[in-house]
């Protein structure tokens, strides 16, 4: 009796040790599911990890590890690599650093998945892999994992990866940036066929808006694109904290639906719903997305004759470009600028915003052409090899046809492996020429002093000269740690007054505004002969900034283009010694 009284105490002490351990452990009560069953908490852990330091990512490692230990699941032993994964990603500073040797990691973890059919593991990482090779340019690697993870989706349903639907909508935004809509369309439209869930539901909002863009500029099929834009409306969310944020959704659905109205040439119809848009958008800070449909706003009103108007929307489109710039808004961004410039007799700024946005449109077209040309060849190349499949099959009936064929086909191809090769130097120079012309005109510009872009009144005007007289004179932007205070003390004027100034004055906040002055002796020193052998990190910290990545940031924004790039490309070097 005594003998059986020990062993449930043990048993007991045992059962509250691994209850606390479990408490302590949040992936323990995972432990043994189904993988749907605890995906979309597994991927909420997912999200928390991006956003902890190094250590607490550490501790959510050792507690993955623990499940596995216990459980002697292969699948755990796989999260457990994945997370590791992610930690070293973190401490490399990704994604503005993607290595070979970190490419080299995922393709090693996505076989080892692979072959333990963990198929949860393989969809996540080559998911990253074909946008890592997206994002780099190499877009015909990132082609061939698109259709590696298309065909394997086909063995799988959302009962067993719940992704599912989120991973085929990845695949139909790629070819949505490469203008293959007829692509795009096809998963999308597979994604949408998938179970709607709490689990995926913002990412069928995407499919659904990327679809309707798909049957706008694709098909021309304005009516099946307001389909698609009216459904985000109709939408009913199944979590709470979705309704409190789906202004921003239903922002981007009005502004689609009035852009359709804007091309029907329904003006009055468009203009409410761009409004509605506008004032979502704003309200949830994507600034970004605002400056198109206040764009669109500024041309309607150029239509109607209304100047008044059509300017403070013209205003409006700047300042939200400037916020968060969306390079796909800036030729149209020009486009109305210029107009307006053209209608109101302003004939010096219609020639200053003309050729800037040619020279914006080039490139971006440039740029566009040569991703899209990359495609045509990757398509090519796969009907070459069916071709020569099938016809190898044919050879066993008629040889010599076939060898006739294969000569034919040879030729042909070398004939077009040469005109592409033309083509792509071709456009490569092109290219190269308006980055030279870009970089000059950045040169020139710094060589100019920062003075206001607003009017303001002659009070704000006055201490905003005396700041950019002290600044300049002083160099005191070359100070890491500047800060307001530190030109209170240097000139007595009160804070608030300093920041009404540089408010009022340039339309930015202070940070932005010493970086203008960062930037500029950036330029100057990545320009001159005997700085341009030293490290992008030293120019950094040679020009007041405390990283290199705020420092590439910064000057990207300013710029257009990276420090690489803009030292890549200087044709005149410029020595002031």
């Amino acid at each position: 009796m005594k003998v059986v009284t020990i062993l449930l105490a043990a048993v007991v002490i045992s059962l509250c040790c691994f209850t606390t351990k479990a408490q302590d452990n949040p992936f323990m009560e995972m432990a043994g599911k189904k993988y749907a069953e605890y995906a979309q908490e597994l991927y909420r852990h997912y999200e928390e990890f991006l956003k902890l330091d190094t250590v607490e990512c550490r501790k959510v490692v050792r507690q993955i590890e623990e499940v596995a230990r216990r459980t002697g699941s292969t699948e755990w032993k796989m999260y457990v690599d994945y997370f590791e994964l992610i930690l070293t990603k973190i401490k490399d500073n990704y994604p503005e650093v993607y290595s070979e040797n970190m490419l080299k990691q995922e393709f090693e973890l996505l076989d080892k998945a692979r072959k333990a059919g963990v198929a949860q593991i393989e969809f996540k990482i080559r998911d990253e892999i074909l946008v890592n090779y997206y994002r780099f340019k190499k877009y015909e690697l990132s082609l061939e994992q698109c259709n590696i993870q298309a065909d394997r989706l086909q063995d799988v349903s959302s009962d067993d990866v719940p992704e599912k639907s989120r991973y085929l909508i990845q695949i139909g935004n790629l070819y949505y940036d490469f203008r293959d809509y007829t692509n795009a369309i096809s998963f999308y439209e597979q994604a949408l066929s998938e179970p709607e869930t709490g689990y995926n539901q913002w990412f069928r909002l995407s499919a659904l808006n990327n679809l309707g863009l798909c049957y706008r500029y694709g098909l021309d099929d304005l009516d099946r694109s307001d389909s698609c834009f009216y459904a985000i409306l109709q939408t009913g969310y199944f979590l709470s904290k979705d309704e409190e944020r789906r202004d921003n959704w239903d922002g981007v659905a009005e502004g689609n639906l009035g852009r359709n109205m804007f091309l029907r040439q329904e003006y009055d119809q468009a203009i409410p719903f761009l409004k509605n848009s506008l004032e979502k958008v704003v309200k949830s800070g994507d600034y970004g997305y605002a400056s198109g449909p206040s764009n669109v706003l500024a041309t309607i009103y150029l239509i109607k004759g209304n100047m008044a108007e059509a300017k403070r929307y013209i205003d409006l489109t700047t300042d939200y470009y400037t916020q968060m710039p969306r390079v796909s808004n800036l030729v149209n961004i020009y486009e109305t600028r210029s107009k307006y410039y053209a209608m109101t007799g302003n004939t010096a700024l219609l020639n200053i915003a003309y050729m800037d946005s040619t020279l914006a449109e080039y490139m971006r077209r440039a740029d566009e052409f040569n991703a899209i040309l990359i495609v045509r060849v990757e398509q090519r190349r796969h009907i070459s090899e069916q071709a020569l499949k099938d016809e190898q099959l044919h050879t066993e009936m008629i040889q010599k046809s076939a060898y006739r064929f294969v000569n034919r086909v040879l030729v042909i191809a070398c004939a077009l492996m040469a005109v592409v090769a033309a083509l792509l130097y071709l456009f490569y120079r092109q290219k190269q020429i308006a980055y030279r012309a870009l970089v000059h005109k950045i040169q020139q510009s710094a060589k100019e002093p920062v003075i206001p872009t607003n009017q303001p009144d002659t009070t704000d005007r006055g201490i905003f000269e005396e700041l950019n007289r002290l600044i300049v004179e002083k160099q005191i932007f070359l100070q890491p740690d500047i800060t307001l205070d530190t030109l209170v003390q240097l000139t007595g004027i009160g804070r608030n007054y300093i920041s009404q100034a540089v408010n009022l004055c340039k339309g930015e906040g202070f940070a932005a505004f010493i970086n203008e002055y960062r930037i500029k002796e950036a330029v100057r020193l990545l320009s001159e002969a005997k700085k341009t052998k030293l490290p992008i990190e030293e120019i950094a910290v040679m020009t007041g900034f405390n990283d290199r990545t705020t420092f590439y940031r910064a000057f990207k924004k300013s710029t257009g283009v990276s420090p690489s790039v803009f030292r890549k490309n200087l044709t005149v070097r410029e020595d002031n010694h």
